[in-house]
């Protein structure tokens, strides 16, 4: 038998001796809380449960995936080369610095420290609901950015960045959107904003505004296929580009007569009391939400 992954229930709590060196995956379970220093160093993935909160200085030599649970709280430090994914939970607050060149970087709702010493390997980037400090030298290979419902800082420090193609944006962020990376192709505002968005980026596909947008939507990017506005908004619509995706929220009643040719599916609310003509002859969903 060659054994490659061990599960341990939730409840465990005993000390981890003697696994067998074919191990590549381990998951301790939520109650955890003992030193890892015997685990074997050729495991690759190891899930580090609620339970664990051991100052770890020796790790695995072998590790690619690494995911601690919602009680650890030390600094993270000799993390091995060949890490790639690194996940931490929600009661992390230590600074980073030192990470080797990982891809992707998960952090939970308590960290709030600077991001800008992070690597630029660094692809997919998530940071949870109290971060909100200024983004300064965020890693330059960023593809994917979430930032969550405390962030609300201005966005210059992103302009430098060629690769980002998602950016989202939680329910505090009120600040301007006009100095976006041209290689943004998603963008998701949160319930909070409500600036101008005659500015963004031609090449930008998807655009999703929360429940206090109410701005125009006139000058949105050629380029632009869908189109999802909260339920604040409340504009008469005469410019839209492109669209094959618009969706419209609660407080909507305008007059509809130049939806763009192309469009495939239109949702309004169910609060919708007024008129709509000339619809596209590409439509196929018309729904009311």
């Amino acid at each position: 038998m060659s054994l490659k992954m061990i599960r341990l229930p939730a409840n465990y709590t005993q000390t981890i001796n003697n696994i067998p060196s074919s191990v590549t995956y381990l998951d301790t379970g939520d109650s955890f809380n003992q030193s890892i220093d015997l685990i074997p160093s050729g495991i690759t993935t190891l899930v580090l449960g609620r339970g664990f909160n051991q100052p770890v200085t020796t790790w695995p030599s072998s590790l690619v995936s690494l995911t601690l649970g919602d009680t650890y709280n030390h600094p993270l430090s000799n993390l091995p080369s060949t890490l790639q994914t690194l996940i931490i939970g929600n009661g992390f607050t230590a600074a980073l610095s030192g990470l080797p060149n990982i891809t992707t970087l998960i952090i939970g709702n308590s960290f709030n420290q600077s991001i800008d010493s992070l690597p630029n390997s660094i692809t997919s980037l998530t940071l949870g609901n109290s971060f909100n400090q200024t983004i300064t030298t965020p890693p330059t290979s960023l593809v994917t950015l979430r930032l969550g419902n405390s962030f609300n800082k201005t966005l210059g420090g992103l302009s430098s960045l060629t690769n980002l193609q998602t950016l989202v944006l939680g329910n505090a962020f009120n600040s301007a959107v006009a100095s976006l990376p041209a290689s943004l192709r998603t963008l998701h505002l949160g319930d909070a904003f409500n600036q101008l968005v005659n500015q963004l980026n031609e090449g930008l596909n998807t655009l999703v505004l929360g429940n206090a947008f109410n701005q125009s939507v006139d000058a949105l990017p050629t380029t632009l296929s869908n189109l999802t506005i909260g339920n604040a908004f409340n504009q008469t619509i005469n410019n839209l580009p492109a669209l094959i995706f618009l969706q419209l929220g609660t407080a909507f009643n305008q007059p509809i007569s130049q939806l763009p040719e192309g469009l495939v599916t239109l949702n309004l609310s169910i609060n919708y009391n007024n008129t709509f003509e000339n619809l596209p002859s590409t439509l196929q969903v018309f729904s009311f939400i």
